[in-house]
């Protein structure tokens, strides 16, 4: 995968210059998101992008706090249609899920270790995409996968779930929602 070898020689080349490097990973999120088509998936991406924007190293703590605003504003509604659109899931679709987490989980840990080697702590999102084509509803796990991976960034950072307590609600809203759907 081309974009993970481009990131990491980013990371290693800027690690010194946290603000260089913040603008040259946000670049490639931008270039990534214009060739998503509205829906779920497009509305994930602006989602990790203001939780992106959220640790841009050298914002003001007052900007600071008006960018987590904004990612707890975007987190509602998507929480509401995230667990709505859970019960879609398919067996494969969320083995995937639970093994990308564990993933995500390692890697994190590894990273906050003194003098990470990060091109060893990356190289198994080399495999992402090609795990992500055999899942059943590919464009489905990838917005779930991304929304939990920068809901962890957001909560490792600011040390509160997105949105706080009227996230965790309109989650569960989301979840029982779809249940009643079921139902009927």
């Amino acid at each position: 995968m081309k974009s993970v070898q481009k990131i990491i020689a980013e990371i290693e080349a800027k690690h010194n210059a946290p603000q260089e490097l913040w603008v040259s990973l946000r670049g490639f999120a931008v270039t990534n998101m214009a060739t998503v088509p509205s829906g779920l998936l497009r509305d994930v991406i602006e989602f990790c992008l203001a939780v992106f924007d959220s640790v841009e190293p050298t914002i003001t703590s007052e900007e600071q706090q008006v960018r987590i605003d904004h990612v707890n504003a975007l987190a509602i509604p998507l929480n509401l249609r995230i667990g709505a659109e859970l019960k879609k899931l398919s067996e494969k679709d969320k083995m995937f899920l639970g093994s990308w987490g564990a993933v995500v989980v390692t890697v994190m840990t590894a990273l906050r270790q003194p003098n990470p080697n990060v091109r060893l702590i990356l190289a198994p999102f080399s495999a992402f995409d090609s795990e992500l084509q055999q899942v059943d509803q590919s464009e489905l796990v990838l917005a779930v996968w991304l929304y939990s991976f920068y809901t962890t960034i957001f909560v490792s950072v600011h040390g509160t779930i997105p949105a706080g307590i009227l996230g965790i609600a309109s989650l569960g809203i989301g979840l029982s929602v779809r249940e009643v759907k079921g139902m009927v």
